[in-house]
């Protein structure tokens, strides 16, 4: 009996384990076939692009997170300045990888509780000849002037940064894992999120917080989906500059239930026997991941698709947790997994579409920001693009080879510029302003023209105008790099005997002077130039001459519009220019003098509200694209897809939003100097008339 009664126990163990086991495995899922259409020339187009440009996938955000608008991000110290109007995918190469805990890393704040901020600094270089490059260049047009050493180097490339604090528990998983790390060094990576000028490094382009990141393994890619942790994008408190409402559903950039998804792109030959193709997810890791609608049924899937009721293929698609998950078995109520714009291409031959990985992140409580980490294996492309960088696997992690950039220390010279003796009386004359035109554009087009373009305005009273007789400049230098910090904050506070022991301890040339040069001219009554000055006024700062005053000649007419040429030199104590470049533990200085040009103007347009900002975005179109439409494509809710066989329309679309955006961060102190209204006059013209896109202009930087 005591035999029987342990082989009867045994049997029920035995069932109860199978039961388990089976639960844990669910069952393939089969749909009802699905009826595809034909692809359009928009679906090709888009899906070409994807798979060839983005590795195969595409980022997007959802119910309204894709959305960025006007409206500047602030931290209290400084702010991240939108460039676009949607988030943004930049692919690069892998240049840097660092980490910023400013805890650890700073003597001073060490001692303090901790900061909710360790960033993963993501340095790329921009895919070259590309939309992605071209953004790149674009951004560095709004930059402020005297902030091109704050652009990041590469090996002497200029490249940018995608920045993001992850969640705890992904910064503790990926230190252990190697996941992102710098032995992926000129890999391709792309990144996706608010594409923004750093008010800190006058305004440098990023994106910022970088909220979806993929790369290759091999054949596998990798994709994480992040929500910022370091509290700053998460409350609409957090958020300035809002003199145009945002739409009704625009969110802060990384609130929580942030919604997003990504596309990966597979086809698939329709001859038969056309068997499924296959994909494998794996879920890596995740953290405070919400439920979604629809969520998937089971950890196997497959789809089959029908073109006029004829079956022309299907998708498998294999679920499961990767090796890193702490999961026991997949939520699968927090996982839309599924076939997404499938259609069948014209030949007939075969099909395309994406599996879309849609996930929604964050709770609203501390630590409640959420991640989502996969490794995916699409089925491979029929006709596999030319890889454009290694995609090996990351096996083992070694410190990179030695960057001169980290050793290099840069001088820019700022120079800070304001009206004086300023007219109260304001003008609307279209010789005025053809005139303005001529001193901005400097370039040998007849006036006629540009007084046609002066005259190009809905109104005649559009463009209001003011003037000044008088400019006070201060200068200050800018020092980025090693003890870069502690050089500027001598600056700031005019401590010159620590200003001077820093950089004689890096070996640097210790400026003493600012050198004037200073050109004048009347682009009213016509001439040549003529010398003017830049006469020191007021206590010095730091430097012999970084306070002075230019005072436009007497006599002229007020309606003249003189246009001054000054140039800012630092010199050491014997007269000798100053490098801008030091290498540290180098003799002398390396690189061209130290120096920056700022152009003035007798005249400057006034810009004190959005209305007026509006108006001008509208002449710049009238003027200077007059065959397409600046304004509708620069406020358009929506994105213009992106098509691989002619990307000039999606080109067209973030030129545009990029000259309002523009337009906003120069119109902060409610005027358009000569400086800003060049730049504005170009990008509009560029709108006009694309270059190729290996040979876009990269312009001198001012704000």
């Amino acid at each position: 009996m005591a035999l029987a009664g342990l082989l009867a126990l045994a049997a029920l163990a035995a069932s109860r384990h199978a039961s388990k086991a089976e639960a844990a495995a669910p069952k393939a899922t089969r749909r009802q076939a699905t009826e595809i259409q034909t692809c359009d020339s928009r679906q090709e187009g888009e899906w070409q692009f994807v798979a060839r440009e983005q590795m195969r996938v595409q980022a997007r955000g959802r119910s309204g997170n894709d959305w960025v608008g006007l409206t500047a991000a602030t931290d209290g110290f400084h702010d991240w300045a939108p460039f676009d109007d949607f988030k943004t995918t930049i692919c690069g190469t892998l240049g840097v990888f660092g980490t910023f805990e400013p805890t650890r890393q700073s003597e001073i704040l060490r001692f303090l509780p901790e900061i909710p901020e360790h960033d993963w600094n993501v340095i790329l270089i921009p895919t070259g000849r590309s939309i992605f490059d071209e953004r790149f260049k674009l951004a560095q047009r709004l930059m402020e002037r005297g902030h091109e050493g704050d652009l990041i180097s590469c090996r002497g490339d200029a490249c940018f940064e995608a920045e993001v604090t992850p969640q705890s528990h992904l910064l503790k998983a990926n230190a252990a894992g190697g996941w992102l790390s710098a032995c992926r060094r000129g890999q391709t990576i792309c990144t996706f999120g608010p594409w923004v000028g750093d008010g800190g490094h006058g305004y440098r382009p990023e994106i910022h917080p970088a909220e979806r990141i993929w790369w290759r393994d091999g054949d596998r890619l990798k994709l994480l989906a992040l929500q910022d942790a370091s509290q700053r994008f998460r409350d609409h408190r957090q958020f300035q500059w809002a003199d145009t409402p945002e739409p009704k559903g625009w969110h802060p950039w990384a609130a929580p239930s942030m919604q997003g998804e990504f596309r990966v792109a597979f086809e698939a030959a329709t001859a038969p026997p056309a068997s499924p193709v296959e994909f494998t997810v794996k879920q890596m890791l995740d953290t405070n991941v919400r439920g979604v609608t629809p969520s998937v049924a089971a950890a196997d899937m497959r789809y089959m698709f029908t073109h006029s009721g004829a079956d022309v293929g299907g998708l498998r698609v294999h679920l499961g947790l990767g090796a890193t998950s702490v999961r026991l078995s997949l939520a699968l109520g927090t996982l839309d997994i599924a076939p997404d714009d499938m259609c069948l291409r014209p030949d007939g031959q075969s099909l395309q579409g994406y599996l879309r990985l849609h996930d929604v992140l964050g709770y609203r409580y501390q630590e409640g920001e959420g991640f989502n980490t996969f490794e995916v294996t699409p089925p491979p492309l029929l006709a596999p693009p030319p890889s454009p960088s290694p995609d090996a696997p990351c096996a083992t992690c070694t410190a990179p080879a030695g960057d001169d950039a980290q050793n290099t220390l840069r001088l820019a010279v700022l120079i800070l510029a304001r009206e004086e003796r300023v007219h109260g009386a304001t003008t609307m004359s279209e010789r005025v302003l053809a005139d303005l035109l001529q001193a901005a554009t400097e370039r040998p087009e007849p006036q006629p023209l540009l007084a046609r373009a002066a005259g190009r305005k809905e109104n005649a009273s559009d463009i209001v105008l003011q003037s000044a007789r008088r400019f006070r400049l201060s200068v200050r230098p800018h020092y980025d790099g090693p003890r870069g910090e502690r050089l500027e904050s001598a600056v700031d506070g005019g401590d010159r005997e620590t200003f001077r022991k820093l950089l004689v301890a890096a070996g640097a040339a210790v400026p003493e002077k600012v050198a004037w040069e200073v050109r004048i001219r009347n682009f009213s009554t016509g001439g040549g130039e003529r010398a003017g000055a830049c006469v020191p006024v007021g206590e010095r700062h730091l430097l012999d001459g970084d306070e002075c005053a230019i005072d436009l000649p007497a006599g002229v007419s007020p309606d003249d519009v003189l246009r001054v040429w000054a140039t800012a030199r630092l010199l050491d104590g014997q007269d000798r220019p100053v490098a801008k470049l030091t290498i540290i533990g180098a003799e002398g200085g390396g690189g061209a003098p130290a120096q920056q040009e700022i152009r003035l103007a007798s005249h400057f347009i006034l810009a004190a509200n959005v209305k007026a900002r509006d108006r001008i975005l509208s002449w710049l179109g009238n003027a200077f694209a007059p065959a397409g439409d600046l304004v509708k494509a620069a406020t358009s809710p929506h994105e213009v897809p992106v098509d691989f066989s002619d990307l000039d329309p999606y080109r067209r679309s973030y030129h545009a939003r990029m000259l309002r955006h523009g337009l906003v961060l120069a119109t902060v102190d409610q005027r358009i100097t000569l400086d800003e209204l060049r730049q504005f006059v170009e990008m509009a013209q560029l709108f006009a008339d694309l270059p190729p896109l290996s040979s876009v202009p990269r312009a001198p930087s001012v704000k």
